[in-house]
């Protein structure tokens, strides 16, 4: 079940309109695969803010199973990692750097996480079947990037 499509800004400038190009495709597959199934949900293009820090989640998957959080990019470039897990990308030939994608989505994924926990009593409420919810301390948060 789709839960929020992807807003698109159709801006001037090309780097975030490719962007928004690439968060559409992925926004396109996920809705021809999710958009029957009721036990899975997904979130294009959100953004939660939480004890001070912000995250913008390109797609955000919640299932049964836990967390999925994926981060569209666009390169049609040479993409370079160095040894300091420091990435970079070509644009108009020349080497340019880049958020890296993998740990742009587990920072994500600690803020949704301390959102859920900040929040668990009142999602999950106090007691479940006579005994304390568990919450969202172990519950799974998988980051994927897609170029």
């Amino acid at each position: 079940m789709i839960l929020k499509e992807k807003e698109f800004t159709n801006s001037s400038d090309l780097k975030l309109r490719a962007g928004e190009e690439a968060e559409k495709q992925l926004a396109h597959y996920l809705k021809r695969a999710f958009k029957k199934r009721d036990d899975c949900f997904v979130i294009n293009d959100l953004r939660m803010t939480h004890d001070g820090e912000t995250a913008q989640i390109d797609h955000l998957i919640v299932s049964p199973y836990g967390l999925a959080i994926i981060e569209s990019k666009s390169c049609h470039s040479t993409i370079i990692v160095d040894e300091f897990n420091r990435w970079a990308r070509t644009f108009n030939g020349k080497p340019e750097g880049m958020k890296s994608p993998v740990l742009q989505a587990e920072e994500q994924g600690k803020i949704v996480k301390e959102v859920l926990r900040a929040n668990t009593e009142r999602l999950l409420g106090k007691m479940l079947m006579g005994s304390v919810q568990r919450g969202f301390t172990y519950c799974p948060c998988l980051c994927f990037r897609f170029r």
